[in-house]
């Protein structure tokens, strides 16, 4: 691991093997997502995603199990950064200060997470594009309740 540079109580920096690792992610899912809001969900195959980024298609598949994965990638991120905000919350607060103190304290931050992987430009494009095309629509009311699920147990274990 390169802790050079790392300040103390700092979490040491990524060594250069996974810097890249992440680089190729990020450029795989920006290339996804640019495709899917412009050529549309259907239209785009791994094969396009993987030659925009100029890498294999098994190179894709090392970072996303297949295309639904990619374009909802940043919308698991974000669900994932809610869930730990709520799991932060002091386990005294009541189910409904703790959800609310946990959009609350999240909503300041998720934009500035977004933006770490993608433009919010893209992100909100893509948005529209999953609530325009039925496939996505369908994975993304089938993956809501499995978020619903995940949260009540949050919720259940809080109590």
């Amino acid at each position: 691991m390169d802790t050079v540079g790392a300040a103390p109580g700092t979490a040491p920096r990524p060594g250069l093997r996974e810097r890249k690792k992440q680089r190729t992610r990020d450029a795989l899912l920006r290339a996804a997502l640019e495709l899917f809001t412009t050529r549309g969900y259907e239209q785009t195959t791994v094969d396009d995603i993987a030659e925009a980024v100029d890498v294999s298609q098994r190179t894709f598949f090392r970072y996303f199990p297949g295309k639904e994965e990619a374009a909802f990638a940043v919308q698991d991120m974000v669900e994932a950064h809610f869930m730990e905000s709520l799991r932060a919350r002091p386990p005294h607060e009541a189910p409904l200060e703790a959800l609310r103190r946990a959009v609350l304290d999240s909503w300041n931050t998720i934009g500035e997470a977004i933006m770490s992987v993608v433009p919010l430009e893209l992100h909100l494009r893509m948005f529209r594009a999953i609530e325009s095309t039925p496939a996505l629509l369908a994975a993304h009311l089938r993956r809501s309740v499995e978020t619903e699920e995940q949260l009540a147990r949050l919720l259940a274990e809080r109590e």
